[in-house]
């Protein structure tokens, strides 16, 4: 008798038991851990490494879980801990109902965890792959299931090695009503898999060095044999069902099957075949250029050991012919598939990289919104209806290769993130759109957190060609950083969501080196420090950049924000002008405002967007300076031309409220700062006009005004003006800046002064004579105060401008 029919069959009946009218989800996070000391992985075995990291968290948990003598997995409640083939700490729990229980659940793991880990001297850097050292380095935990899975994919590819040793993913996994609904989830998530892997992108780094393209853990799968991994064959058709989903298990190669005496003796005298498949993963490994010439797999693989056989490329359904199997052999067989999204008593959503706290809730709420909406999904069904597995592998290379540049069934990637994002929102409660913040503006930006640290801070190679001597890197200036640059460099960060920023600086902890927070007595340290005998507010700004990249974690309050390096009596307040947004009639402000000048030593103050007389002079009366920033273009009436085609979207509140104030600011002398739209403001309120789109005019130019990466980066220099004040600030002829901008001064009014320009014309800074602080930059030092000297002095002489007419305002 065959038993085939009889495995599908109780294979069906296990995805039946999830049919469910609950809507919870669960979560897997899976961590690298890295030693602190040189940032290279921690192995399972070594002195102070993963297994005794399990050792000193196993008194917090319920139940501990050996394979043989070593310890593998923890748990208590909902949660487990296991280990990954590399030693890689994942974390499953669930399921919840709401995402402040996911995230409580977390918390309550790291609080258990980080300590621990800085017993040992290790972090994790939450990230999608291993960032300092290639996959064939790595150690593999002690345990036949990964040995034989390394050398069963090893044999396919050397990006099998790289899945299993490397990579650190994110899954969340949903429930359904009904075949049909879990058939339709399973179909709409695997081919949105591509946006969504673009969309939670955080690998920077591969084997060692700089990645090349984009998302680099979920490419490796599209190098593999497709057979267990991507697209399930034949699943993006409508009447795919349970039982074609348990036909495509039961006719997978097994490679490792529970040991059982009966498939023991089918196994009998299949030696050859288990050496031959580790020979060709050594071949494949040495076949795939000068990195992979040691091979990454034992050229052995032992018959079985007391709980495992090797099976190798005999399938499911071939060693079960001759019985039902067990239920521990069908949970076995449907984990050794990996495709995009997997079907078990869930739906089990695989693209999502890693990703640190505030980015990982934001992913939930996306993934809970699109996947319990039913009308979401049959737009997206819909809208997918046409494509199938072929369009699905498209959209991966041209994603992979370009990024947000790239194109997927029919549009630009861009617009399917857009999508997404819009309707996610429309489902989404009050709480679920602040958790969904960063990773939307992200979206926005048409970034990813990969592409943030890439381009601040490049990992040069730390292997010598095809050997393993490590060269010497800087991991202060690579990684100790990093925590402070997510905690602050994102631009358009909403002002009603400042508790989800304050929330990730928590979640820093567990992104790069943790971030050590002072005491109140510690602070009042750094501030009595910071002053003189006499009590002057004033200071020398290259000590206040140095005080600030010294005392950058001493600096940060529990909000994860600096503190100011003024006395509490005395801090400046610092009035910023807000953004107003007219789809959602938001007022909003870029997050590097706020953490840069209390870095400075102000206070900043979101001030009200008004036009009333008598609120505006109280304004004046309460700020010792003022920021403007960038925003929406001009309306050009206000500087006496007509609209020109190119011109954008303008904001006539903040035009009318603008030109009711600076003349204001100027008239009682109170130091002012523009930024960008902010700058062009300044001089337009002094009768300069504006070339309303730079292209037009500057058509010989090669400098993008708008640059096309990320934001905070530099892209072009600037030229100072020797003679300026900007000058005797910075020190410096020329330096190098960001740049957002289509719009620039044309026409240069009496009483304003030019100080920088970039090499094609473009006015990149002003400031008028005869203030005591009156400037206007065109870039964005509020993006690149935590990286860049001038940026922070810039943003200094603002305050200190402010420290001083807050003196004189108030002796």
């Amino acid at each position: 008798m065959n038993f085939k029919a009889a495995n599908r069959r109780k294979l069906v009946e296990f995805f039946q038991s999830g049919c469910k009218t609950a809507q919870g989800f669960g979560i897997e996070i899976e961590h690298i851990i890295l030693h602190k000391n040189t940032h290279l992985p921690a192995s399972y075995e070594e002195e102070n490494g993963i297994a005794a990291l399990l050792e000193r968290m196993k008194p917090f948990y319920e139940e501990a879980h050996y394979d043989g003598s070593h310890l593998v997995a923890l748990s208590r409640g909902n949660e487990h801990i296991t280990l990954e083939p590399a030693a890689q700490l994942e974390i499953s729990a669930g399921p919840f109902e709401n995402l402040l229980d996911a995230k409580f659940a977390y918390a309550c793991f790291r609080k258990t965890l980080d300590p621990l880990l800085d017993e040992l001297g290790l972090y994790t850097p939450m990230l999608g792959y291993v960032p300092t050292v290639p996959a064939k380095t790595l150690k593999l935990i002690p345990k036949f299931r990964y040995d034989a899975m390394n050398a069963f994919l090893g044999a396919e590819a050397y990006e099998g090695v790289c899945m299993m040793r490397a990579s650190s993913s994110l899954q969340i996994s949903i429930d359904f009503r009904d075949e049909r609904d879990a058939m339709r989830k399973f179909r709409v998530s695997e081919k949105i898999a591509p946006i969504l892997a673009l969309m939670a992108d955080n690998s920077p780094f591969y084997e060692g060095k700089n990645r090349h393209g984009h998302m680099a853990r979920f490419a490796l799968w599209t190098r593999m044999q497709q057979d267990r991994c991507g697209v399930v064959p034949g699943s993006l058709g409508a009447d795919f069902g349970f039982d074609d989903y348990a036909d495509y298990i039961l006719t997978r190669r097994a490679i490792l099957v529970p040991y059982a005496a009966d498939v023991a003796a089918i196994l009998e005298g299949d030696n050859g075949e288990r050496v031959a498949a580790g020979a060709a993963g050594a071949a494949s490994a040495a076949g795939t250029g000068e990195e992979h010439t040691t091979s990454p797999v034992p050229a052995y693989i032992p018959e079985h050991d007391d709980h495992w056989l090797y099976a190798g490329a005999h399938t499911f359904d071939e060693l079960y012919a001759h019985r039902a199997m067990t239920d521990d052999e069908c949970m076995h067989a449907l984990s050794m598939v990996f495709p995009d999204t997997r079907l078990k008593n869930f739906v089990e959503i695989r693209p999502a990289d890693a990703l640190p706290l505030s980015h990982a809730l934001g992913y939930m709420a996306l993934i809970k919104s699109i996947f319990y909406s039913d009308d979401i999904l049959d737009v997206l069904d819909r809208s997918l209806a046409p494509y199938g597995e072929q369009d699905v592998l498209d959209a991966k290379q041209s994603l992979i290769e370009q990024g947000y540049q790239g194109r997927a069934y029919g549009h630009g990637a861009a617009f399917w993130a857009d999508k997404l994002v819009a309707l996610a929102l429309d489902t989404m409660t009050r709480e679920e759109r602040i958790m969904f913040e960063p990773l939307r503006s992200l979206v926005y930006h048409r970034e990813t957190l990969a592409n943030m640290v890439a381009h601040f801070f490049p990992l040069h190679t730390v292997f010598d060609g095809n050997s393993t001597a490590k060269r010497s890197i800087k991991p202060d200036e690579t990684y100790a950083a990093h925590a402070s640059l997510l905690a602050g460099t994102f631009p358009s960060w909403s002002a009603a969501c400042v508790c989800t920023y304050a929330e990730a600086g928590h979640a820093l902890s567990g992104m790069w080196p943790p971030l050590r927070l002072s005491t109140d007595c510690e602070l009042d340290k750094a501030h009595d420090q910071s002053h003189d005998q006499e009590g002057d507010q004033r200071f020398d700004g290259n000590l206040a950049w140095e005080h600030h990249q010294e005392h950058t974690q001493e600096h940060m309050h529990n909000n994860g924000a600096p503190t100011s390096i003024y006395a509490p009596s005395s801090v400046p307040v610092i009035g910023i002008l807000p953004r107003y947004d007219t789809e959602f009639t938001n007022l909003t402000l870029s997050e590097g405002y706020i953490t840069g000048i209390i870095a400075a030593g102000g206070l900043p103050l979101m001030i009200p967007l008004t036009f009333d007389q008598e609120n505006v002079e109280r304004i004046l009366d309460l700020c010792d300076g003022f920021l403007i920033p960038g925003g929406p273009d001009i309306t050009p009436s206000l500087y006496g031309r007509d609209e020109e085609p190119q011109l954008c979207r303008t904001s006539p509140m903040r035009d009318a409220m603008e030109f009711m104030l600076i003349p204001e600011i100027l008239k009682r002398d109170i130091p002012l700062l523009g930024v960008c739209r902010g700058m062009q403001a300044l001089g337009v309120s002094m009768g300069c006009t504006l070339n309303q789109h730079i292209p037009t005019k500057y058509s010989h130019s090669d400098i993008k005004h708008v640059q096309s990466t990320l934001f905070a980066p530099p892209s072009h220099t600037v030229e100072i003006d020797a003679s300026s004040q900007l000058y005797s600030l910075l020190k410096q002829k020329a330096i190098h800046v960001n740049t957002i901008h289509h719009q620039s001064l044309e026409t240069i009014a009496e009483g304003v002064r030019v100080s920088a320009q970039a090499s094609d014309g473009v006015v990149e800074a002003i400031e008028l004579p005869g203030y005591r602080f009156a400037v206007g930059v065109q870039w964005h030092p509020e993006l690149l105060w935590r990286t860049h000297k001038h940026a922070f002095t810039i943003l200094h002489a603002l305050v200190n401008a402010a420290a001083n007419n807050h003196t004189q305002q108030h002796r």
